[in-house]
């Protein structure tokens, strides 16, 4: 093992300037191994493979699985979950190196797909690193750790030595130099602590539902449920993720969405008193972004669910679907709640469904009229987990026992 690796494993607390210097030192000393950098308070961890000096595998804990995920699932949706895990694995980087080089073999993935989504990985790696470091002022120790010596061309594990062969080597320069470049822009157009791994959702509905719906914006926002980065959602509409960050600044700042480190869990209700295989609920909503939060709960928990959004059509998929629940919003364009709950209770094939009506409000009044047109409850916007699933709970039970 050269002298340099035995250094660089002896080296202090080092600061972000420090740090990068070192990286590119195992350029120049072609080092071939595990590079991990970890911050001082030891909460973030980042892990390069090396070869000869060159990038050959990227990942840190900022923003765990979904650097590969993201890239992966984009050019192949395809892919089994088993997969992006084992390669998403920064605990086991030299696997995972191996898990890639194995796609590529196989068929699964060209070398341009697999070089351009190595770019883009490692490029938002070295961000992140960036990030942390000046948001929260942290420094790094560097750590090496290698699988031959780290001078030698030639690998002496067989399985180790065709997954080098096979996969890219990028250079560290130009990916530091655009990580640099990018956390500059990022840092010019947004705030310093903004990191795009945060998990964007809706705060105030009030005010999305008050938006004309027509706008882009509601549409973007309509999709923000809090299980989805900044950088997830920006690389499913085809977005750059600075582009699709300043887009939420104004939305952030009026409060319309807030920003977690964490994703929204969707919680499963373990305790219906009835089986919810072949249980169908409808979603009977305008708003694209209701039915969705309901559909992500609903199926989360083995119901099986449909939305209608176009009010003339209610009365006729309600009857041939005839669902076994109906969420039914109060407010809609052309036909509102309290009609099409009067239709559905003069309707025999439907008038023993249980019918919860949805509003954004939640008035006395509201309250009266729902029951009086023969509505089962009435339920709060924005819908939660629990509400939802102690609502069908509840009423499907009642009615399994009648």
């Amino acid at each position: 093992m050269s002298a340099y690796v035995n250094q660089l494993e002896q080296q202090a607390v080092l600061d972000l300037k420090g740090t990068i210097v070192q990286i590119q030192k195992l350029k120049t000393s072609r080092f071939s191994g595990e590079l991990k950098i970890q911050s001082a308070d030891l909460k973030y961890c980042f892990s390069f493979v090396l070869r000869l000096g060159r990038i050959s595998w990227a990942s840190s804990n900022a923003d765990p699985q979904r650097y590969w995920q993201r890239r992966l699932q984009k050019e192949h949706p395809d892919l089994p979950k088993e997969w992006l895990a084992t390669i998403s694995n920064e605990q086991k980087p030299f696997e995972s190196s191996t898990e890639l080089a194995e796609l590529m073999i196989e068929g699964s993935i060209d070398r341009m797909q697999l070089t351009e989504a190595l770019t883009t990985v490692a490029e938002e790696v070295f961000f992140d690193l960036i990030q942390i470091s000046k948001t929260n002022g942290d420094r790094f120790t560097a750590q090496l750790s290698t699988q031959q010596q780290a001078d030698s061309s030639e690998d002496t594990d067989a399985e180790a030595s065709r997954s080098s062969i096979v996969l890219p080597l990028l250079e560290v320069d130009p990916l530091l130099k655009m990580a640099i470049q990018g956390w500059q822009e990022w840092q010019a157009n947004c705030s310093t602590n903004f990191s795009p791994n945060l998990f964007p959702a809706i705060q105030k509905y009030e005010l999305l539902e008050a938006m004309a719906p027509e706008s882009p914006d509601k549409k973007i926002l309509s999709q923000l449920n809090g299980t989805q980065t900044i950088r997830d959602l920006a690389s499913q509409g085809n977005y750059p993720a600075l582009s699709f960050a300043r887009s939420l600044l104004f939305h952030l700042q009026s409060g319309v969405i807030n920003l977690s480190k964490t994703p929204r869990q969707i919680q499963v209700y373990t305790t219906p008193a009835i089986p919810k295989k072949g249980i169908t609920v409808a979603c009977i909503d305008d708003s694209p972004l209701v039915y969705q939060s309901l559909k992500q709960i609903l199926e989360a928990n083995g119901y099986d669910c449909y939305g209608v959004q176009e009010p003339l059509t209610i009365m006729t998929r309600l009857i041939k679907s005839k669902p076994d629940f109906i969420f039914l919003d109060l407010l809609m364009p052309i036909v509102n709640g309290y009609e099409v709950c009067g239709q559905i209770r003069k309707t025999p094939s439907l008038k023993d469904i249980p019918v919860v009506i949805l509003t954004g409000k939640d008035g006395l009044v509201d309250r009266m009229r729902s029951k009086l047109v023969g509505a089962t409850d009435f339920m709060s916007k924005p819908v939660s987990n629990d509400a939802v699933l102690k609502i069908l709970s509840k009423y499907l039970t009642i009615r399994s026992q009648s």
